[in-house]
């Protein structure tokens, strides 16, 4: 006897819940039909590095001598040991 209203009460807020999720879903859906279309990539990232083409509609970056090669940090670089 008890249970019942907290039942009904539980079961009307369910139905609430439910359809305020509706909805939401809904206005997703809409925003994602105006979010604006980006093309991936035809090949993968190593395979860009291995063979480096510039996109059709690029212009290619200047390379400076400098930025040339990578650098290595020091703390990376073996060390000779005196012995």
């Amino acid at each position: 006897m008890l249970a019942r209203p907290f039942k009904v009460g539980f079961s009307d807020s369910m139905d609430l819940i439910f359809l305020l999720a509706a909805g939401v879903v809904v206005l997703a859906f809409l925003l994602l039909l105006f979010l604006p279309q980006i093309p991936l990539r035809t090949q993968s990232a190593s395979a860009a590095r291995e063979n480096p083409t510039p996109a059709p509609d690029a212009e290619p970056a200047p390379v400076s001598a400098s930025h040339a090669e990578p650098v290595e940090p020091d703390i990376l670089r073996p060390t000779k040991l005196a012995g």
